[in-house]
């Protein structure tokens, strides 16, 4: 799920520079969008969640793949289009039916976007928790076990994993 203002372009410029191509990411389903900002006109494996479900999105997405997921979620971005409770719902759906256990969830908390409550639901139904701090320019990653917070930095590996962004 991009944040608003990940453009089609912006996107496959990106890929470009790493030799990878969008097209071919969307077109061989090692590329999966859903656009909750209504930023990327559908298209091949681009999902618009106001015409359908995020559940039947996240399960068609699951029977079409034939590699391991990387799941990418825009927390702030869930919450504006579907609200909290149907966020809260589709993440517990998510883990128990659609995904599978090789998969990893990287879910993206804004602090600045997400209240702490919500922040606090995702970080504990998190393996991990990534906290970016700093500001432009220093920033400093700290991975701990969720939810504590209390454990020492450790080499990252498939898991479900939540993204806490902090600062300016």
């Amino acid at each position: 799920m991009p944040p608003e203002g990940l453009s089609r372009s912006v996107l496959a410029d990106g890929l470009e520079s790493y030799g990878q191509s969008l097209g071919d990411a969307l077109g061989t389903d090692r590329l999966f969008v859903l656009d909750m900002f209504d930023e990327w006109n559908a298209g091949t494996n681009v999902f618009d969640v106001d015409s359908r479900s995020l559940a039947a999105v996240n399960e068609e997405t699951a029977a079409r793949r034939d590699e391991p997921l990387l799941i990418v979620g825009n927390i702030a971005g869930e919450i504006a289009v579907l609200g909290e409770e149907t966020a809260r719902a589709a993440r517990y759906e998510n883990d128990s039916t659609v995904f599978e256990p090789s998969d990893t969830v990287c879910n993206v908390v804004d602090e600045r976007s997400v209240d702490e409550t919500f922040g606090a639901f995702y970080a504990g139904a998190g393996d991990q928790v990534l906290e970016l701090t700093g500001s432009d320019g220093d920033r400093s990653v700290v991975v701990r076990d969720s939810p504590t917070g209390s454990a020492p930095p450790r080499s990252l590996g498939p898991t479900n994993t939540a993204v806490s962004v902090r600062g300016d």
